[in-house]
């Protein structure tokens, strides 16, 4: 079993980001949930080499998985994490940014912080998860830039979409409250050094948000809704294939009891075994058949623990060995990523992407190499 992941097609998409932003503002790469899925450490040096400023997190052990690996470059911790002695500790040993987004968090950093650390503050504008509320900033901000060893990173949001599509006038909405946090802070004397707000779903719509700073996930990895943004940018999948191999193919011989077979059993039926299952993530991962040797073969009954069955009854050439392809191309077919979330009922790629369990190995391609 492996993923096949494409670095050439995140390279690509940090440069078109890098090319609609311009040079000037910050690209901070969102790499939550081991980059989407598709491996943290070897897609950070990637995004980094390519034109990001920054790494923007959600777990402090991916940052320290980073820092043990040899990334110096900033690294943003979102909020969400507690910020007690021990994880104040361990940002300011490892050069790491923390979020305040509460009266608790803003504490701790006020508590805790004895020697320098950078602080972001989020707001919330909307989405109602975390966040100070709008009013409650400046005297955060002045908190921060008054406490001797913080410094006042900079001040982020996350806008959110309403319902099915795009609602540019609630983006908008939550967009303008960010705006007058941002100039509130610069009218009272604390500026914020990075102001964020975009990220992929903004940046789909509009590019009228990038204030200084943007910190795009999905993008990254082309996991964007189906439907067509209104942004010009020419982004390419970083998942090329999701493969499997047979490790068995037996022909059906049931003497009875058919009715209480794993699957509707017929005459002369050839079953093969590939061996992943749910640990996997492959519930979530097929459209209902995969390729073997070219040609389409049906998946048989529910996926075990660690093997799931195939229909090999038109494909009679299959043995143990043949590849045999979930996602991707196959000689002259292809079982496409859209295919997979029709038949998932999947609202965008990145729901599938979230499936791919870390049990199966990733393949690293390089096609601009």
């Amino acid at each position: 079993n492996r993923v096949e992941v494409d670095l050439a097609a995140i390279r690509h998409n940090v440069r078109e980001l890098r090319r609609l932003i311009g040079p000037e503002r910050k690209l901070f790469a969102t790499l939550k949930a081991n980059a989407y899925g598709f491996g943290l450490e070897a897609v950070a040096p990637v995004v980094l080499a390519a034109g990001a400023d920054a790494i923007s997190l959600a777990e402090p052990r991916d940052a320290l998985r980073l820092r043990e690996g040899g990334v110096t470059a900033p690294i943003l911790l979102y909020g969400g994490c507690l910020i007690d002695a021990a994880a104040v500790d361990a940002a300011c040993r490892h050069g790491l940014a923390m979020t305040v987004h509460d009266g608790s968090s803003l504490a701790g950093c006020l508590d805790h912080a004895d020697r320098p650390l950078d602080v972001f503050v989020k707001v919330n504008v909307g989405l109602e998860r975390l966040g100070l509320e709008p009013e409650a900033v400046p005297d955060a901000a002045r908190r921060i830039v008054g406490h001797g060893k913080l410094r006042f990173g900079g001040l982020y949001t996350h806008l959110t979409m309403s319902g099915e599509g795009a609602d540019l006038g609630y983006l908008r909405w939550q967009f303008d409250r960010f705006v007058a946090v941002a100039d509130a802070l610069h009218a009272q004397g604390t500026p914020a050094p990075v102001r964020l707000a975009a990220s992929s779903a903004a940046l789909r719509e509009t590019s009228e948000m990038c204030l200084n700073a943007i910190d795009p996930g999905a993008m990254l990895f082309n996991l964007n809704p189906p439907d067509p943004g209104k942004v010009d940018l020419h982004l390419r999948p970083a998942l090329s294939r999701i493969v499997s191999r047979l490790v068995a193919v037996r022909d059906l011989a049931r003497p009875g009891r058919t009715e209480q077979a794993p699957f509707p059993v017929r005459a002369g039926m050839r079953v093969g075994v590939i061996p992943i299952g749910r640990r996997d993530g492959f519930p979530g991962l097929h459209a209902g058949a995969v390729l073997v040797r070219g040609r389409r073969a049906p998946l048989l009954g529910a996926p075990s623990l660690e093997h799931s069955r195939v229909d090999l009854s038109d494909v009679p050439d299959a043995v143990p060995g043949d590849e045999v392809v979930i996602v991707g191309f196959q000689d002259d077919d292809q079982i496409p990523l859209a295919e997979v979330m029709r038949f998932q009922k999947y609202g965008r790629p990145s729901d599938l992407a979230m499936n791919l369990s870390p049990w199966l190995p990733r393949r690293y391609l390089d096609t601009d190499r």
